[in-house]
Protein backbone atom coordinates (compact mmCIF):
# COMPACT_ATOMS: atom_id res chain seq x y z
CA UNK A 1 0.00 0.00 0.00
CA UNK A 2 1.13 3.55 -0.74
CA UNK A 3 0.96 6.43 1.74
CA UNK A 4 -0.95 9.67 1.17
CA UNK A 5 0.65 12.53 3.16
CA UNK A 6 -1.49 15.29 4.71
CA UNK A 7 0.96 17.13 6.90
CA UNK A 8 3.95 16.97 9.21
CA UNK A 9 3.44 17.73 12.88
CA UNK A 10 5.56 18.26 15.94
CA UNK A 11 4.64 15.51 18.46
CA UNK A 12 1.89 16.85 20.70
CA UNK A 13 1.41 13.98 23.18
CA UNK A 14 -1.85 13.95 25.12
CA UNK A 15 -1.62 16.70 27.79
CA UNK A 16 -4.15 19.53 28.07
CA UNK A 17 -6.84 17.54 26.30
CA UNK A 18 -4.90 17.32 23.03
CA UNK A 19 -5.86 14.28 21.02
CA UNK A 20 -2.98 12.30 19.55
CA UNK A 21 -5.22 10.42 17.14
CA UNK A 22 -6.89 11.81 14.02
CA UNK A 23 -10.56 10.92 13.76
CA UNK A 24 -11.43 12.68 10.48
CA UNK A 25 -12.15 10.55 7.42
CA UNK A 26 -9.21 10.46 5.01
CA UNK A 27 -9.06 10.91 1.25
CA UNK A 28 -9.51 7.16 0.89
CA UNK A 29 -13.06 7.57 2.22
CA UNK A 30 -12.26 5.66 5.39
CA UNK A 31 -11.47 6.42 8.99
CA UNK A 32 -8.11 5.40 10.33
CA UNK A 33 -5.70 8.19 9.47
CA UNK A 34 -2.28 7.01 10.65
CA UNK A 35 0.47 8.92 12.48
CA UNK A 36 4.05 7.78 11.79
CA UNK A 37 6.82 9.22 13.98
CA UNK A 38 10.37 9.80 12.75
CA UNK A 39 12.96 11.47 15.03
CA UNK A 40 10.65 14.05 16.58
CA UNK A 41 8.50 14.49 13.46
CA UNK A 42 5.00 13.07 13.02
CA UNK A 43 3.79 12.28 9.50
CA UNK A 44 -0.01 12.21 9.21
CA UNK A 45 -0.87 9.73 6.45
CA UNK A 46 -3.50 7.38 5.03
CA UNK A 47 -2.92 4.09 3.27
CA UNK A 48 -4.12 4.29 -0.34
CA UNK A 49 -4.23 1.82 -3.18
CA UNK A 50 -2.57 3.27 -6.29
CA UNK A 51 -2.93 0.20 -8.50
CA UNK A 52 -5.51 2.16 -10.48
CA UNK A 53 -3.57 5.44 -10.28
CA UNK A 54 -4.13 6.33 -13.95
CA UNK A 55 -7.87 5.94 -13.47
CA UNK A 56 -7.70 8.20 -10.38
CA UNK A 57 -5.78 10.85 -12.34
CA UNK A 58 -8.36 10.78 -15.12
CA UNK A 59 -11.22 11.14 -12.64
CA UNK A 60 -9.44 14.05 -10.96
CA UNK A 61 -9.19 15.86 -14.30
CA UNK A 62 -12.78 15.23 -15.32
CA UNK A 63 -14.81 15.38 -12.09
CA UNK A 64 -14.53 18.68 -10.18
CA UNK A 65 -16.93 17.38 -7.50
CA UNK A 66 -14.63 14.40 -6.84
CA UNK A 67 -11.63 16.74 -6.48
CA UNK A 68 -13.57 19.07 -4.17
CA UNK A 69 -14.64 16.17 -1.95
CA UNK A 70 -11.08 14.82 -1.66
CA UNK A 71 -9.56 18.26 -1.13
CA UNK A 72 -12.05 18.93 1.66
CA UNK A 73 -11.18 15.61 3.31
CA UNK A 74 -7.49 16.54 3.06
CA UNK A 75 -8.11 19.94 4.68
CA UNK A 76 -10.22 18.48 7.51
CA UNK A 77 -7.41 16.08 8.46
CA UNK A 78 -4.83 18.90 8.45
CA UNK A 79 -7.05 21.14 10.57
CA UNK A 80 -7.64 18.38 13.10
CA UNK A 81 -3.92 17.61 13.19
CA UNK A 82 -3.11 21.23 14.02
CA UNK A 83 -5.83 21.32 16.67
CA UNK A 84 -7.92 24.05 15.05
CA UNK A 85 -10.67 23.53 17.63
CA UNK A 86 -8.02 24.32 20.24
CA UNK A 87 -6.90 27.46 18.35
CA UNK A 88 -4.07 25.78 16.51
CA UNK A 89 -2.11 24.31 19.41
CA UNK A 90 0.24 22.09 17.39
CA UNK A 91 2.95 23.28 14.95
CA UNK A 92 1.92 21.71 11.65
CA UNK A 93 3.47 21.90 8.19
CA UNK A 94 0.58 21.32 5.75
CA UNK A 95 1.37 19.43 2.56
CA UNK A 96 -0.32 20.32 -0.72
CA UNK A 97 -3.15 18.11 -1.91
CA UNK A 98 -2.17 14.95 -3.79
CA UNK A 99 1.26 13.94 -2.40
CA UNK A 100 1.65 10.14 -2.38
CA UNK A 101 4.65 7.98 -1.41
CA UNK A 102 5.04 4.51 -2.85
CA UNK A 103 6.07 3.02 0.50
CA UNK A 104 7.26 3.68 4.04
CA UNK A 105 10.90 3.60 2.99
CA UNK A 106 10.46 6.47 0.54
CA UNK A 107 8.64 8.58 3.14
CA UNK A 108 11.35 7.91 5.74
CA UNK A 109 14.06 8.86 3.23
CA UNK A 110 12.46 12.16 2.23
CA UNK A 111 11.75 13.21 5.83
CA UNK A 112 15.26 12.17 6.86
CA UNK A 113 16.78 14.37 4.15
CA UNK A 114 14.76 17.38 5.32
CA UNK A 115 14.74 16.87 9.10
CA UNK A 116 16.68 20.06 9.88
CA UNK A 117 14.48 22.20 7.61
CA UNK A 118 11.30 20.65 8.99
CA UNK A 119 12.29 21.31 12.61
CA UNK A 120 13.31 24.86 11.71
CA UNK A 121 9.82 25.34 10.24
CA UNK A 122 8.26 24.05 13.47
CA UNK A 123 10.28 26.66 15.37
CA UNK A 124 9.17 29.36 12.94
CA UNK A 125 5.44 28.74 13.45
CA UNK A 126 5.36 27.57 17.08
CA UNK A 127 2.89 29.57 19.22
CA UNK A 128 1.70 31.39 16.10
CA UNK A 129 -1.38 31.17 13.89
CA UNK A 130 -2.02 31.92 10.22
CA UNK A 131 -4.91 34.31 9.60
CA UNK A 132 -6.38 35.38 6.29
CA UNK A 133 -7.60 38.91 5.56
CA UNK A 134 -9.41 39.67 2.30
CA UNK A 135 -10.72 43.00 1.07
CA UNK A 136 -13.67 43.26 -1.31
CA UNK A 137 -15.19 46.20 -3.18
CA UNK A 138 -18.94 46.09 -2.56
CA UNK A 139 -20.16 48.19 -5.51
CA UNK A 140 -17.81 48.50 -8.47
CA UNK A 141 -20.01 50.93 -10.43
CA UNK A 142 -20.49 53.20 -7.43
CA UNK A 143 -16.74 53.30 -6.91
CA UNK A 144 -16.20 54.24 -10.58
CA UNK A 145 -18.72 57.08 -10.23
CA UNK A 146 -16.93 58.34 -7.12
CA UNK A 147 -13.53 58.25 -8.84
CA UNK A 148 -14.90 60.14 -11.85
CA UNK A 149 -16.47 62.80 -9.65
CA UNK A 150 -13.45 63.21 -7.36
CA UNK A 151 -10.91 63.51 -10.19
CA UNK A 152 -10.97 67.01 -11.63
CA UNK A 153 -9.46 65.81 -14.91
CA UNK A 154 -11.89 62.90 -15.32
CA UNK A 155 -14.84 65.04 -14.28
CA UNK A 156 -14.01 67.63 -16.93
CA UNK A 157 -13.65 64.95 -19.61
CA UNK A 158 -16.97 63.40 -18.57
CA UNK A 159 -18.73 66.77 -18.89
CA UNK A 160 -17.09 67.33 -22.28
CA UNK A 161 -18.31 63.93 -23.49
CA UNK A 162 -21.84 64.65 -22.29
CA UNK A 163 -21.92 67.87 -24.34
CA UNK A 164 -20.72 66.26 -27.59
CA UNK A 165 -23.02 64.96 -30.34
CA UNK A 166 -23.65 61.21 -30.04
CA UNK A 167 -21.48 60.33 -33.03
CA UNK A 168 -18.41 62.21 -31.80
CA UNK A 169 -18.85 61.07 -28.20
CA UNK A 170 -18.85 57.44 -29.26
CA UNK A 171 -15.26 57.59 -30.51
CA UNK A 172 -13.96 59.40 -27.41
CA UNK A 173 -15.86 57.29 -24.89
CA UNK A 174 -13.65 54.20 -25.24
CA UNK A 175 -10.53 56.23 -24.49
CA UNK A 176 -12.22 57.87 -21.50
CA UNK A 177 -13.39 54.52 -20.10
CA UNK A 178 -9.88 53.12 -20.37
CA UNK A 179 -8.48 56.09 -18.47
CA UNK A 180 -11.17 55.71 -15.81
CA UNK A 181 -10.42 52.00 -15.41
CA UNK A 182 -6.70 52.69 -14.98
CA UNK A 183 -7.37 55.31 -12.31
CA UNK A 184 -9.79 52.98 -10.49
CA UNK A 185 -7.22 50.17 -10.55
CA UNK A 186 -4.51 52.50 -9.24
CA UNK A 187 -6.69 53.68 -6.36
CA UNK A 188 -7.82 50.14 -5.49
CA UNK A 189 -4.21 48.91 -5.48
CA UNK A 190 -3.33 51.81 -3.19
CA UNK A 191 -6.20 50.96 -0.84
CA UNK A 192 -5.21 47.29 -0.77
CA UNK A 193 -1.56 48.02 0.05
CA UNK A 194 -2.50 50.49 2.78
CA UNK A 195 -4.71 47.83 4.37
CA UNK A 196 -2.00 45.18 4.07
CA UNK A 197 0.67 47.42 5.59
CA UNK A 198 -1.57 48.57 8.44
CA UNK A 199 -1.90 45.02 9.80
CA UNK A 200 1.75 44.00 9.39
CA UNK A 201 2.99 45.45 12.73
CA UNK A 202 0.77 42.95 14.59
CA UNK A 203 2.19 39.91 12.75
CA UNK A 204 5.50 38.07 12.86
CA UNK A 205 5.27 37.64 9.07
CA UNK A 206 2.86 38.68 6.32
CA UNK A 207 2.47 37.90 2.64
CA UNK A 208 0.28 38.85 -0.30
CA UNK A 209 -1.73 36.01 -1.84
CA UNK A 210 -3.12 35.66 -5.36
CA UNK A 211 -6.34 37.61 -6.02
CA UNK A 212 -9.26 35.24 -6.69
CA UNK A 213 -12.07 35.84 -9.16
CA UNK A 214 -15.74 35.51 -8.33
CA UNK A 215 -15.91 31.94 -9.64
CA UNK A 216 -13.60 30.85 -6.83
CA UNK A 217 -14.83 33.18 -4.08
CA UNK A 218 -18.52 32.56 -4.80
CA UNK A 219 -19.14 36.27 -4.19
CA UNK A 220 -20.38 39.03 -6.46
CA UNK A 221 -18.04 41.58 -4.85
CA UNK A 222 -14.64 42.17 -6.48
CA UNK A 223 -11.65 41.02 -4.41
CA UNK A 224 -8.87 43.61 -4.24
CA UNK A 225 -6.71 42.15 -1.46
CA UNK A 226 -5.90 38.60 -0.43
CA UNK A 227 -3.34 38.42 2.36
CA UNK A 228 -2.04 36.06 5.03
CA UNK A 229 -0.52 36.90 8.41
CA UNK A 230 1.44 34.73 10.81
CA UNK A 231 0.37 36.07 14.20
CA UNK A 232 1.90 35.17 17.55
CA UNK A 233 -0.73 33.97 20.02
CA UNK A 234 0.13 36.76 22.44
CA UNK A 235 -0.52 39.39 19.74
CA UNK A 236 -3.75 37.88 18.42
CA UNK A 237 -6.09 40.14 20.49
CA UNK A 238 -4.34 43.25 19.11
CA UNK A 239 -4.50 41.89 15.57
CA UNK A 240 -8.22 41.10 15.77
CA UNK A 241 -8.95 44.48 17.36
CA UNK A 242 -7.21 46.29 14.51
CA UNK A 243 -9.02 44.18 11.89
CA UNK A 244 -12.33 45.08 13.56
CA UNK A 245 -11.50 48.81 13.50
CA UNK A 246 -10.44 48.55 9.88
CA UNK A 247 -13.67 46.73 8.99
CA UNK A 248 -15.77 49.59 10.39
CA UNK A 249 -13.66 52.29 8.75
CA UNK A 250 -13.63 50.70 5.30
CA UNK A 251 -17.34 49.78 5.37
CA UNK A 252 -18.14 53.50 5.26
CA UNK A 253 -16.11 53.78 2.05
CA UNK A 254 -17.77 50.83 0.30
CA UNK A 255 -15.37 48.02 1.18
CA UNK A 256 -15.90 44.71 2.93
CA UNK A 257 -13.19 43.14 5.14
CA UNK A 258 -13.27 39.36 5.61
CA UNK A 259 -11.09 37.77 8.31
CA UNK A 260 -10.74 34.01 8.86
CA UNK A 261 -8.53 31.61 10.80
CA UNK A 262 -6.64 30.08 12.34
CA UNK A 263 -5.50 28.13 9.27
CA UNK A 264 -2.68 25.66 8.70
CA UNK A 265 0.43 27.70 7.90
CA UNK A 266 0.30 27.11 4.14
CA UNK A 267 1.92 30.45 3.35
CA UNK A 268 4.74 30.30 5.90
CA UNK A 269 6.00 26.72 5.63
CA UNK A 270 7.08 24.55 2.75
CA UNK A 271 7.60 20.82 2.34
CA UNK A 272 9.51 19.85 -0.77
CA UNK A 273 8.79 16.46 -2.29
CA UNK A 274 10.70 15.88 -5.52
Amino acid sequence: MSLYLYCLREPVGTPLGTCHEIKSQGVNGKEGVIIRTFDGIEAVVSEVNTDNFEEMQKKAQEDIHWIREKALAHEMVVEEAMGKKNNGSAPVIPVKFGVIFNNDERLVKVIGEQTAAIKAAFNRIRAKQEWSVKLFLKDNQKFKDQVREQSEQLSEKSNTLAALPAGMAYFMEEEFNGELERECSRMLDEEAMETFEELKPFAAEATLVKILDSKLTGRSERMILNSAYLVANIHLPEFEKDVSKMREKLAERGFLVEESGPWPAYHFTEFTND
